[in-house]
């Protein structure tokens, strides 16, 4: 029931934005959109793609799926069911057939559409938000299995892996929760100071190695970073790996629904500077809200849009050779929870915020 109540709000949402644009209904295909609206569907087969093998059309208080015959029956069945949609399926070697079908419902020149095939093209994510709280329900789950996943990365991790095999050990322990990784950074000794993203090469561990991921399920993202260490843990790593977590503290506090995000970065840029490492923050982006998309946008000192009052954010503060990054969301009054920690990973207590990760030693 709780799906079902999150589907019908969405579907007023939609019905709202068309009524408003004087439209007869919404057509969705992009994949992110596709999983908000559903509350948790997937319409993809491809991943690189940003649109999906599949539509939803919301139009006059009912909600149909668009669908070749190849695909219809299956996401009718694994990603819809107890919904209510009704199918709109047309074989896939007939195109002409795709608009007939739809046609049959409602005008098709008279939708919007997310990825502007029919009607007027419209942006949904403004819609994304507040999210409900069946969503931050799922969120919490999502984001303590991705925590668990780098754990168990690290934890396997030895001196002498490639970072390509250790890219592959995460990717598999994202998979086997059902978590899809849209985003693997992996890199080793050196090269995490050079490159803030590193994708995964054939270099081989030495000393120190750092974990990026974002992991996807039923839409929602989570980000992620944790460092190891082989050995003691030379003095300047620990110093720069202190600000940065301060940096990061102080970015989450700041993170609170209603305040300008502009903001919430002059927060993280005051800890940069108060942390000895004051120009850091040119160096890489430092994050911003998360739900459906890795990133909605990147905050800037300049942004003047507030958080929303039920929303996600990944911040990720950076200083050469290291770098700290959790989800975390924002529920009305109540404090930034982090959803991606795992208490069996090791923590450092900050004075800005609250605590963050350590660097694991092994």
């Amino acid at each position: 029931m709780e799906r079902q109540a999150e589907f019908r709000l969405k579907l007023e949402r939609l019905r709202a934005l068309a009524a408003e644009r004087g439209r007869a209904g919404v057509l969705i295909n992009i994949q992110p959109n596709f999983a908000w609206a559903t509350a948790g569907g997937e319409n993809r087969v491809g991943s690189a793609t940003e649109t999906g093998a599949a539509d939803l059309l919301a139009v006059d208080g009912r909600a149909y799926l668009l669908a070749s015959n190849i695909e219809a029956g299956r996401v009718m069945a694994e990603e819809l069911a107890g919904l209510g949609v009704e199918p709109l399926a047309y074989p896939w070697h007939e195109p002409a057939a795709r608009r007939q079908r739809l046609a049959e419902v409602t005008d098709p020149d008279r939708l919007l559409s997310d990825s502007g095939e029919f009607g007027e093209r419209v942006n949904l994510s403004e819609l994304h938000f507040p999210l409900t709280a069946s969503e931050l329900d799922r969120y919490r789950g999502l984001g303590a299995e991705v925590a668990l996943a780098l754990t168990r990365t690290a934890r396997a991790v030895e001196p002498g892996w490639t970072e390509t095999a250790a890219a592959a050990r995460m990717a598999g322990e994202l998979m086997a929760g059902g978590i899809f990784p849209t985003v693997l950074l992996v890199a080793a000794d050196e090269r995490i100071g050079l490159y803030r993203h590193p994708l995964p090469t054939g270099r081989r561990v030495g000393k120190c190695l750092m974990l990026v991921a974002c992991g996807r399920r039923q839409g929602l993202i989570v980000s992620i970073t944790r460092l190891l260490h082989f050995g003691p843990l030379p003095a300047e790593l620990a110093r720069r790996h202190a600000a940065v977590a301060r940096v990061d503290g102080a970015l989450i506090a700041a993170t609170r629904p209603g305040r300008p995000l502009g903001e919430v970065f002059r927060a993280g840029r005051t800890a940069y500077e108060r942390s000895g490492f004051p120009e850091e923050w040119r160096l890489h982006h430092q994050g911003g809200p998360t739900g459906y998309l890795g990133r909605y946008f990147r905050v800037t000192e300049a942004e003047t849009r507030p958080a929303a009052e039920r929303a996600a954010f990944s911040w990720n503060p950076s200083i050469a050779g290291t770098k700290s990054e959790d989800t975390i969301i924002i529920d009305g009054e109540k404090l930034p929870e982090v959803v991606s920690a795992d208490p069996a990973w090791p923590v450092l207590e900050v004075e800005t915020g609250p605590a963050r990760p350590d660097i694991l030693i092994r």
